[in-house]
């Protein structure tokens, strides 16, 4: 991250752009040992493959791209327009998050950013997380989960924004109404067609979608396959 220019312990936090704070909360659910995540997030600049296959017990990782960018989408709806403003300041002459608060923007954690409220955020991504480990990942001996690839990631992203913009805490039960799919079915596929069906099904099942909301017919069956047969 810092290759990158995000020298996070140098600076206020009060002055990191949505960009920092993802970057932040990213690193701590790499490293903290007990993050749901530990050794889990593949930082391409820190490590080697080699390296990296002797940190991670798990054999698969996420991409940074991917819980930076669900992270971000929490706290902003336009991370570069936030930091283009920001960076008008420099960091030890006033930038501080204040200067966005006039923007329209309905992000669920908009608020919380907006405050420095950094902990309630963090304490959200990671009790979302261990509840998908603890009542998913831990389950399921298969390194097929389409849960596990970046499509997974994305999908899950959004059901945590839909349910935040309702619910300003977590609550695990958006986990436990999903946790009984087999998210390694073929009808799931790693693509942009296959993250929109994952979503339909984890939509459906939180009552954010309904069936009627689906426009193909056999993706309709598939769904309800995929309902009635759950692990």
């Amino acid at each position: 991250m810092e290759q990158f220019g995000y020298y996070i312990d140098n600076e206020k936090k009060e002055a990191w752009t949505p960009e920092k704070l993802a970057a932040n909360i990213t690193r701590e659910l790499n490293f903290e040992k007990n993050s749901p995540l530990f050794s889990s997030i593949k930082l391409a600049p820190i490590y080697d493959n080699e390296e990296f296959a002797k940190l991670n017990k798990s054999n698969w990782f996420i991409s940074t791209s991917a819980i930076m960018e669900g992270i971000l989408s929490l706290l902003t709806s336009n991370y570069k327009r936030d930091r283009i403003e920001m960076m008008n300041k420099k960091m030890f002459s006033g930038r501080d998050r204040k200067m966005v608060e006039s923007y329209n923007d309905s992000s669920p954690l908009r608020e919380e950013f907006l405050n420095y409220k950094d902990e309630a955020i963090k304490n959200i991504v990671f009790s979302f997380f261990q509840s998908i480990n603890d009542l998913i990942w831990s389950k399921v001996d298969n390194s097929n989960s389409y849960l596990k690839k970046t499509i997974g990631i994305q999908a899950l992203f959004d059901l945590l924004k839909e349910h935040l913009k309702v619910n300003k805490t977590f609550a695990p039960i958006i986990i436990e109404r999903i946790s009984k799919i087999d998210f390694s079915d073929n009808y799931f596929q790693a693509s942009g067609i296959g993250k929109t069906r994952i979503r339909n099904v984890i939509f459906i099942l939180n009552n954010f979608k309904t069936l009627e909301d689906i426009k193909q017919e056999s993706d309709k069956t598939e769904i309800m396959r995929l309902i009635n047969n759950k692990c």
